[in-house]
């Protein structure tokens, strides 16, 4: 008996397709894909409202006028207190009127170049090698100077990693840190260039570490002017 050969044909294999994964734009997954609810929406509205109501940059002129004064104040004690502390230390006339030191700003009143309402005046004083950080938060130091000339609210957070001195000077609120530099003389108004310089020629930590604030606002003014 011939048994009859039946060709079986098997059906081909089917590819497993795999599906590609959602872009992740970020090193981890977004904690939700959830649109915003109702509650969202309002508090997004509130804060638009609010935006636009708010005083635009140079609406503050009367806080920003205050701010330069303030800062004109501010440069004309402390250079008078780093003479006074030169003389102490024994140099001559000459070498204490060359000294000098300079107030540079930083935060916003750096970046914004005015002083916006209910703003802080942010400073620090970068002086020469001769000025010890304890005449500068001392009672006899440049605190008592500001005290004389009209400063209050005098605090000196010394223990801060950024040390700092915090007061009011005719209305405005400062923050005062101080970097000193080993150099016999610190420009007045330093460029980037000079500042840069000084940076390097900070005496400890907490110097470089109090003029890193204007460093970063210089070099965002200078990529973003």
């Amino acid at each position: 008996v011939r048994r009859s050969s039946r060709l079986c044909m098997s059906a081909p294999l089917k590819k497993k397709t795999k599906l590609a994964a959602a872009p992740t734009l970020g090193v981890s997954a977004p904690i939700s894909l959830a649109g915003p609810d109702a509650h969202d929406l309002r508090e997004t509205l509130a804060l638009e409202q609010e935006l636009r109501e708010a005083p635009a940059a140079g609406e503050g002129a009367t806080a920003s006028a205050d701010g330069a004064e303030v800062y004109e104040r501010l440069v004309a004690i402390t250079a008078q207190w780093v003479q006074a502390v030169g003389l102490r230390a024994g140099l001559s006339d000459e070498q204490v009127r060359d000294a000098g030191c300079a107030l540079l700003p930083f935060g916003s009143y750096a970046l914004l170049e005015e002083l916006m309402p209910g703003s802080d005046l942010d400073l620090v004083a970068v002086v020469p090698y001769f000025v010890d950080r304890a005449d500068f938060f001392a009672g006899g130091g440049l605190g008592g100077a500001l005290l004389a000339h009209g400063a209050a609210n005098l605090l000196a957070v010394e223990d801060a990693f950024v040390p700092v001195l915090k007061l009011s000077l005719g209305g405005v609120a400062v923050d005062l840190l101080l970097a000193r530099a080993k150099v016999p003389q610190v420009p007045r108004r330093p460029s980037l260039t000079d500042t840069l310089h000084l940076y390097s020629r900070c005496i400890d930590e907490p110097d470089a570490l109090s003029l890193n604030g204007c460093l970063v606002a210089a070099e965002g003014l200078r990529l973003a002017p």
